[in-house]
């Protein structure tokens, strides 16, 4: 046996020696290392590190993971022609792309425990940091980059404090692959996590980082009191946790929902006379007038949305009048076949505005009716063509051309951040959704329920 590092009470800690072990590959990672066989016959990956205290950094972080019910490899410090090592039991499985990824609620349900270990690497840049064993349970099996240092080695400093941000920061910007992964993530995902990791008792926390923590035994005693300290902050979340929309903003951020909208039952959807309720966190599958609901990806450039064919027949439109107070804007009233249209609630009803036609300002580089497209499937998640010009309506900033559209593609359940449900209703249910309290529907959007009716009797699908 060789020795590396030492133990609370000061004595040496023994490692494993790999030197006659067989190797099967070469590394993998970031760090010196590969696939090696033991003479037992188990497989383990090695890699080696000039650094002990990151190898005891993933150690601890491998301990902690499993006193959370996490499911992680076996880790054990070990050495490698003299050098310091850390192995890794080889778990058998396969590794999925990030789509397939975050379809996965068990690894969703693990989430809390990655923002309280600080695990920014969780996922990997690709996916290849989480296996799916035989039973297709998801293994974190690189923990490099938790607890306080980086997966490239630099220590994270006070990044790494007392309180848990990873519950934000891990979710957000877009170039986040962990946000990625857990994009269907749900409340209920996080209160999970945090009962996992209520479940640990302080003292074994503080025994853990004792033993097995990087730095001299006051370091460790230190990093024992500061994941405590994050623990208690994620538990005290556990009940104000607010509810997260499925899609972040326009900067890549969490946006979440102070009071989410319940969906309505299926059969709302096909029956005529009913309000169908659509929500972001639900899935929709099924058929409405024909047409299936799918989900589609959308282009990504504006030059991808001007490639899209916005008119489904001929019409004429007369030229905007643009103002010189109120901004241009487009959007579209969306009627399906059987009479219904489609009308959304803003996100946490802002300025009062509890339900709205989809529309948005003119973005620069895009022409009327394509950035109409565009905000209908912002909105609402769904492809429309347009069947007609409805009108020109200045509302409080902005001036705004309305289309008459028809549902070609798309979903609801993926509707943008701007809106916390999507809804098909009547003409009728839709004015007293629109309606503002007491005050009742606006002149303008009674003026623009009414020319849309017309639009949509005299051109009917």
């Amino acid at each position: 046996m060789n020795v590396l590092g030492r133990s609370k009470r000061g004595g040496e800690l023994e490692v494993i020696e790999t030197d006659k072990w067989n190797q099967l590959s070469g590394a993998k990672g970031s760090n010196p290392g590969g696939l090696f066989q033991a003479p037992d016959g188990v497989k383990w990956y090695v890699k080696t590190n000039p650094s002990t205290n990151r190898l005891r950094n993933e150690v601890l972080a491998s301990k902690l993971y499993r006193a959370a019910g996490i499911d992680v490899p076996e880790i054990k410090l070990a050495s490698r022609q003299g050098k310091p090592a850390l192995i890794s039991k080889l778990i058998d499985g396969n590794h999925k792309d990030i789509k397939a990824i975050e379809g996965s609620g068990q690894l969703r349900c693990g989430f809390a425990v990655d923002a309280w270990l600080a695990n920014w690497d969780v996922v990997g840049q690709k996916g290849d940091n989480i296996i799916f064993n035989d039973r297709n349970k998801p293994v974190r099996i690189d923990l490099g980059g938790a607890l306080v240092f980086r997966a490239q080695g630099e220590h994270k400093g006070n990044q790494f404090g007392n309180t848990p941000m990873e519950l934000v920061t891990m979710l957000s910007l877009n170039e986040n692959t962990s946000s990625r992964a857990f994009r269907k993530i749900e409340r209920n995902d996080i209160r999970m996590g945090i009962a996992a990791i209520e479940r640990i008792p302080d003292e074994r926390i503080k025994a853990l980082c004792a033993e097995h923590g990087p730095g001299n035994y006051s370091e460790r005693i230190e990093l024992g009191k500061r994941l405590i300290s994050r623990k208690h902050w994620l538990v005290n979340m556990k009940q104000a946790l607010p509810h997260i929309h499925r899609q972040k903003n326009e900067a890549g951020h969490v946006v979440t929902v102070e009071n989410p909208t319940s969906p309505s039952a299926m059969p709302t959807w096909r029956d005529r006379d009913a309000t169908a309720v659509f929500v972001p966190h639900c899935s929709v599958s099924g058929v409405i007038n024909n047409l299936p609901f799918s989900s589609i990806k959308p282009p990504c450039t504006l030059d991808g949305w001007r490639q899209l064919k916005t008119r489904a027949v001929d019409f004429k439109e007369p030229e905007f009048k643009f103002s010189n107070h109120l901004a241009p804007a487009s959007g579209a009233i969306i009627f399906e076949p059987d009479g219904r249209l489609w009308i959304t609630e803003p996100t946490n009803h802002p300025f009062g505005a509890t339900h709205a036609f989809p529309k948005g300002k003119l973005e620069a580089g895009l022409n009327l009716r394509t950035n109409a497209l565009k905000e209908v499937y912002e909105e609402t998640g769904l492809l429309v063509e347009f069947h007609g010009f409805i009108g020109d309506f200045d509302r409080t900033t902005s001036r705004t051309r309305y289309y008459l559209a028809k549902r070609v593609n798309g979903t609801p359940s993926d509707m943008g951040f701007e809106s916390q449900s999507v809804k098909l209703a009547k003409i009728t249910e839709a004015g007293k959704l629109l309606a503002r309290g007491a005050s009742g529907i606006s002149e303008i959007d009674h003026a623009i329920l009414l020319r849309a009716a017309e639009a949509f009797r005299r051109n009917p699908f």
